[in-house]
């Protein structure tokens, strides 16, 4: 995950702690250590709003958020009838303490492109 984050072409972790609900575990590496290493390189980290997943949790959300990442909100939809998942995200975020400047989906089209590592070299 270091390298992965490390690398500039990624902007965005999806799935950060890849657990699931009642089915699979968080991976083996710490959080804390996940966050700052997103800190560190401007690294985005995703709250999956799948209720399977919820993946950042809001607890780990506002762990990021106190260390300055930045959130986006996926619905992990795969057909249109999950697209209303994104209320879950939503609840997480604010759980959190989000608030918009907080979270990428809530940038202008131009603002997220600005932002993206590989323009910043």
């Amino acid at each position: 995950m270091t390298r992965v984050i490390e690398n500039p072409l990624v902007d965005a972790i999806g799935h950060p702690t890849s657990r699931r609900i009642l089915l699979r575990q968080r991976t083996a590496l710490p959080i804390e250590t996940l966050i700052a290493l997103a800190a560190e390189h401007d690294v985005v980290l995703e709250v999956n709003a799948n209720a399977e997943r919820l993946d950042l949790d809001s607890v780990h959300a506002r762990l990021a958020l106190a260390a300055g990442v930045r959130l986006t909100i996926n619905t992990d939809a795969h057909q249109t009838g999950t697209l209303d998942n994104r209320e879950h995200g939503v609840a997480v975020a604010r759980r959190a303490g989000a608030r918009v400047r907080d979270v990428v989906n809530c940038l202008s089209a131009d603002q997220l492109l600005a932002g993206r590592r590989r323009h910043r070299t």
